[in-house]
């Protein structure tokens, strides 16, 4: 199977969307594009606390809104995002490999965790274990 780049548009309205949702006053915490062998595509995943306070339902009640009144266009499509909360373990997975991991090009990560495969991602931040 041929891995599907992650392109310059997509990272650019990834971030346009980051900026978005704080604008909305919701803070993000980490956000980054991970690729998923398996389904052969890539999610961008966002971590709100408001997920952990309200669950995910809200915010994504809120994506197709915020992308609507957005000045700029975004190419993204909502059904490639992902909304956690801090909290959730997989998150705390990936960031707890993430910052035991070697940086390569980009402010990527790949490798294996328990129950959870880091095939590619490219990360816009991420918030440090312990900074909740």
């Amino acid at each position: 199977m041929v891995k599907i780049p992650l392109v310059g548009e997509l990272i650019q309205d990834g971030k346009r969307l980051i900026d978005l949702l704080e604008a909305d006053g919701l803070a993000v915490t980490s956000a980054f594009w991970l690729f998923d062998e398996d389904d052969d595509k890539w999610s961008l995943v966002i971590a709100l606390p408001f997920v952990d306070e309200n669950g995910p339902l809200p915010a994504y009640q809120r994506l197709p809104v915020l992308m609507e009144q957005s000045d700029s266009w975004l190419a993204l499509d909502p059904g490639f995002v992902s909304f956690w909360g801090p909290n959730e373990w997989r998150f705390q997975k990936l960031r707890d490999r993430a910052e035991s991991a070697e940086h390569t090009p980009r402010n990527r990560y790949r490798g294996a965790l328990p129950t959870v495969v880091l095939d590619d991602s490219y990360v816009y931040r991420l918030q440090p274990a312990g900074a909740l």
